[in-house]
C-alpha cells in the first residue's frame, strides 16, 4: 500500500513540473507586432485609406508591438533600427520617400531584447508585420479631345 501512495505522489509531482515548465515556456513566446502602418505630412495624400507620396513627402511608421518589446528592426523600402532600456508597445520612424512609383512596402520586426554592446535586437520576435504606400511621382496624363 505504501509503494502504490508513492508512485501516486510521484506520478503527481513529474506531472506538477511539466506543467509548470509548459506554462513557463508559453509565457516566452517573444515579442510580437501587431500592426505597422505609415502616416503622412506634407508631400502626401491618403485617398480611400491608401497613403500616397510624392518624393521628398514626410512618412511616419507607428509600430505597434506587444508591451515587452526592447528592441524593433525595420526592412524593406527603408531600414530603420530602434532600441529602448524598458519596455514599450509603440514605435515611431520617421522616412522620407524616394523616387520612382508603386507600392513600397516595409516589415518591422519586435524582439524583447538587445545586445549591450552592439545593439543588435535579440531574443525571439514573432509575428513580423508589413506597412505599405503608394509612391506617386507621375502626374496625371491630359489629352485634347
Amino acid at each position: 500500500m505504501k509503494s502504490r501512495r508513492w508512485i501516486v505522489l510521484g506520478g503527481a509531482a513529474v506531472t506538477a513540473m511539466l506543467i509548470t515548465a509548459i506554462v513557463g515556456i508559453g509565457g516566452a513566446v517573444g515579442s510580437t507586432v501587431s500592426s505597422a502602418s505609415f502616416t503622412g505630412a506634407a508631400g502626401t495624400a491618403s485617398v480611400g485609406g491608401t497613403l500616397y507620396a510624392k518624393q521628398g513627402g514626410a512618412l511616419t511608421l507607428t509600430v505597434t508591438t506587444s508591451a515587452d518589446t526592447k528592441c524593433v528592426d525595420i526592412t524593406g523600402t527603408f531600414a530603420g533600427h530602434q532600441t529602448s532600456t524598458t519596455a514599450k508597445s509603440t514605435w515611431t520612424f520617421s522616412f522620407t520617400a524616394g523616387s520612382g512609383d508603386g507600392v513600397r512596402s516595409v516589415t518591422a520586426a519586435a524582439s524583447p531584447n538587445f545586445n549591450q554592446n552592439n545593439f543588435q535586437c535579440t531574443g525571439q520576435s514573432q509575428s513580423p508585420q508589413s506597412g505599405s504606400y503608394v509612391l506617386d511621382n507621375t502626374g496625371p496624363v491630359v489629352s485634347g479631345v
